[in-house]
């Protein structure tokens, strides 16, 4: 078996056999769906497999990538040092026997 075609949930599947460019001489299922421009390559081939478990392992590859999509982002801040404003405006701490000759002895 090297394509196979099947349907779930009203989106079209179709697997193909094929190697990869940074794996030559492997074999991968690579599948695309319907609704979807992305061509995936989930698992490797091997002599067993059989379009049931296949279809059953591709439908919820997809399910996950699905759900991983669906999740709201984190935006994260740039990992970089903060700007010369931004250090001039934080706080200093000092000790107490530096604050007392600076400031001063309070009678």
């Amino acid at each position: 078996m090297d394509v196979l075609r099947f349907q779930d949930s009203g989106r079209t599947f179709t697997c193909k056999a094929e190697s990869s460019i940074h794996t030559p001489g492997v074999l991968w299922w690579w599948f695309g769906v319907s609704d979807d421009d992305t061509r995936y390559a989930a698992f490797r081939c091997t002599p067993g497999d059989a379009s049931t478990s296949l279809e059953r392992r591709i439908v919820a590859f997809y399910e996950e990538v699905l759900a991983t999509r669906a999740r709201p982002r984190i935006m994260r801040k740039p990992w970089n040092k903060p700007s010369t404003a931004e250090a001039e405006a934080k706080p200093v701490e000092m000790s107490a026997s530096t604050l007392a000759t600076t400031v001063g002895t309070v009678e």
